[in-house]
């Protein structure tokens, strides 16, 4: 009786021990391989992207919550110019509503989106918080229709230089378009597919947005 009592004593402190050693274990994996990644967002604040323009901030916060809290996200709005609305966690959603109600209105007056100005400004962002916040990566997403207005335009071949710049420095970057015509997402797919391969380079219309969260984890690396 008694030597199956220490036997049972035996085997009950080793699984104890093996559980506690399992559970040690899972939690350096978790330290040791997460590395928080910095997603940037610029959406079109511009008068002609009014109708879409909360749906589309909408999508942001659905991206924001599928992100880990330990990740960082920068939200900006382009119209003419390009402005900082949010910087911090994507799981802080109280602040960010704050500050996209606040900063982040469409401006009936501003009519035409400086895409080109606003996409190099953000990649720009991106190589700063990989190479001096030591972010483990940056991606960028774009909201809006890259329609041609009021004197801007999109230089595609400036588009795809100052994309292959950045990915010199961010290799695991992606890119991501999205509510943009099927015809100018034909043309960023022309001037960057030699740049990004397909998992890294995202590109959604206004019909097939919603199927698009999984192709963004996937390009982030997730």
């Amino acid at each position: 009786m008694n030597k199956r009592i220490i036997t049972l004593g035996i085997l009950i402190l080793t699984v104890s021990v093996i559980i506690k050693l399992a559970i040690i274990g899972l939690k350096h994996i978790k330290v040791d391989d997460f590395k928080p990644n910095a997603v940037v967002f610029l959406v079109d604040s511009s008068a002609s992207n009014q109708s879409l323009f909360a749906e589309q901030v909408k999508y942001i916060k659905q991206l924001c919550k599928l992100l880990d809290p330990e990740d960082y996200v920068e939200i900006y709005k382009i119209s003419n110019d390009t402005y900082h609305v949010y910087t911090g966690s994507p799981a802080n959603t109280a602040e960010m509503s704050k500050a996209i109600d606040k900063f982040a209105k469409v401006d009936a007056r501003e009519y035409g989106t400086n895409y080109g100005k606003g996409i190099k400004k953000v990649l720009a962002n991106c190589i700063k918080l990989k190479t001096n916040e030591n972010y483990d990566n940056c991606s960028v997403v774009v909201l809006g229709d890259l329609e041609d207005e009021a004197g801007f335009k999109i230089d595609y071949k400036e588009l795809a230089k100052i994309t292959q710049e950045a990915k010199i420095q961010i290799p695991d970057m992606a890119l991501m378009f999205a509510y943009a015509h099927p015809q100018k997402l034909e043309l960023v797919k022309d001037s960057l597919s030699n740049v990004l391969n397909n998992q890294k380079l995202v590109l959604v219309n206004e019909v097939t947005v919603n199927k698009s969260p999984t192709l963004f984890l996937k390009a982030i690396g997730r």
